[in-house]
């Protein structure tokens, strides 16, 4: 127990990031120091606790950072996200200063993941790169009056179910369930009869923790662990068609763009293919890593989601489509187009790729 009677040079109220930054600090520099933090154990740390990242100013790459970062930089998105509203001179120490922090924590003894990229399944762009897809989203673009070019890239794998307070094994269990989901999912997940919140992905875990929310999806083992599902639920459903493939995409401004010589065109296009490939290839790792982290470390239960429930999200987005085509002719061309090449392409696939299924039970399942 802490001698409450004694004097204390420096008190610092709270157990956050800087409170606790500020107090480490101060106890380097040969000051006494007192922290006081009101929460019970399981949430000292306020926000702190489901941080995802920290912003700095960098010169250069570093191991753990892409770059560079340079100050004004920072200091132009400060102002663009405060609209104006900081004082500069506060701001700009702190900038400046920012270029030491990640050294001066890593000496603290945290350590740092390398920044998250990396998706697998690089088949589930063909459709956009060779299939007709590209045309049809320039298209959209047009039609929209947005004078952009389009470059998709890093194919994400199915994303799992979602995280839940137990197993769910049937429809049913979505009726009235507070569920976290985004885009089109929305209406899958309403049509199995889910109360659904399309939460930014920053608030899932603190609206998980507090009760808000029964159930939420966000990406992969490696985001949803960055993110600390795992200190919320303890119960991970894999495999979902709600986003059984996506992916991520760069806008350039078209008269930029087209006022390029076509060498540096080609190396934009060259630049975005290898950036799929390198994040596949990480993704691997990474995703293949933390599986197994969060079942041996954070005591996590993953569970399949029964092939009824697929079966459910299925015929609940065939009345989705039927809807969405009625309403928009460009919804109706693109989901045509996707099936043409799908009906093509998933068959080939389907014929001719082996189950590594038979060869992970003959080489890795446990003997008698």
């Amino acid at each position: 127990m802490v001698d409450l009677s004694r004097k204390f040079d420096v008190l610092v109220i709270g157990g956050g990031n800087a409170a606790l930054c500020a107090a480490i600090a101060a106890r380097r520099a040969g000051a006494s120091v007192l922290v006081l933090e009101g929460a019970p154990k399981f949430y000292r740390g306020g926000n702190t606790r489901h941080t995802r990242n920290m912003r700095c100013a960098h010169d250069a790459a570093t191991e753990i950072l892409t770059g560079p970062y340079t100050e004004q930089e920072f200091w132009d998105d400060l102002l663009r996200i405060t609209g104006g509203q900081t004082d500069e001179e506060l701001a700009r120490m702190m900038i400046h200063q920012s270029k030491d922090m990640l050294h001066w924590i890593v000496k603290q003894g945290v350590r740092w993941q390398p920044s998250l990229g990396g998706t697998l399944s690089l088949g589930r762009t063909n459709s956009f790169f060779l299939g007709g897809g590209k045309a049809m989203l320039e298209e959209i673009y047009k039609n929209l009056n947005l004078d952009v070019v389009s470059f998709l890239y890093g194919p994400m794998p199915t994303q799992p179910l979602g995280w839940f307070k137990k197993p769910v094994t049937k429809k049913e269990d979505f009726k009235g369930l507070k569920y976290r989901t985004v885009g089109l999912s929305i209406d899958i997940f309403t049509g199995l009869g889910a109360a659904v919140n399309a939460l930014p992905g920053g608030e899932i875990v603190s609206a998980m923790d507090r009760g808000l929310l029964d159930a939420a999806e966000f990406n992969n083992t490696s985001s949803d662990r960055a993110l600390g599902f795992a200190d919320v639920s303890k119960v991970c459903m894999l495999q979902s068609w709600h986003q059984s493939g996506e992916q991520f995409e760069i806008l350039w401004n078209k008269k930029k763009y087209d006022s390029l010589p076509p060498d540096l065109k080609a190396i934009l296009g060259y630049a975005v293919e290898s950036a799929s490939a390198d994040m596949s290839w990480k993704a691997i790792e990474r995703y293949s890593q933390d599986y197994i982290e969060l079942q041996s470390k954070d005591k996590v239960k993953f569970y399949k989601t029964p092939d009824s429930i697929l079966a459910e999200q299925l015929k609940v987005w065939d009345g989705i489509v039927e809807k969405k085509s009625a309403e928009n002719p460009m919804f109706a061309k693109v989901i045509a187009s996707q099936k043409k090449f799908a009906e093509r392409a998933t068959k080939w696939q389907n014929d001719t790729n082996i189950d590594f299924k038979v060869a992970a039970r003959h080489y890795f399942s446990k003997k008698a």
